[in-house]
């Protein structure tokens, strides 16, 4: 069962409950028209970062991070999604009501707004599944992790200047310690 809110779930909620009115699942990987499977064959006969954009556009998937390397040298990482644009007084990680045609989604934004980095000063780019940090139009939507484990690739990146080894880049990848936990601890 669907509406324009997406799939009715109140049989998976509660098989028994008799609720009438009914609960929907709205996401913006149901909204839109994807693209997901022309837009991956196409990133996958790319020459450079640069032409990334066009078949970025294809994916909508919340919470997905792209980042791609080119043999010029060239580096980016984009926040892929069809990012919807919400009225001011809707907090996205509550449940709203459906009735109500004044919380419904007023559009998406650009792609080209989306949070994006092409071949950044530092010549880094971290994506840890956390949060991106520069969307001019508010927090991103999305399914990201804490920045813990990105603020502690950045550490382990900033403490030498260059010449990474693979044994190098294994010690980062298999780096178990954080911040947040010792906090907790």
């Amino acid at each position: 069962r669907m509406s324009k809110h997406g799939p009715i779930i109140n049989d998976i909620l509660d098989p028994l409950n008799k609720e009438k009115r009914p609960v929907a699942v709205s996401w913006a990987f149901h909204d839109f028209n994807n693209d997901i499977i022309n837009g991956l064959y196409e990133l996958s006969h790319l020459d450079t970062v640069f032409q990334a954009p066009d078949a970025l556009k294809k994916l909508h998937a919340p919470g997905l991070n792209f980042v791609m390397g080119d043999t010029n040298g060239n580096i980016g990482w984009w926040a892929v999604a069809k990012l919807p644009k919400r009225p001011a007084h809707i907090d996205p990680n509550f449940i709203q009501d459906g009735s109500d045609p004044s919380n419904d989604y007023i559009g998406t934004w650009p792609f080209e707004s989306n949070p994006q980095s092409i071949n950044p000063e530092s010549g880094i780019i971290v994506s840890a599944n956390h949060q991106p940090q520069d969307f001019g139009n508010g927090t991103v939507p999305g399914y990201y992790n804490i920045e813990n484990r990105a603020k502690r690739i950045e550490t382990l990146l900033g403490q030498k200047e260059k010449n990474w080894s693979v044994k190098d880049m294994e010690a980062i990848q298999l780096d178990t310690e954080s911040a947040f936990y010792k906090r907790i601890k």
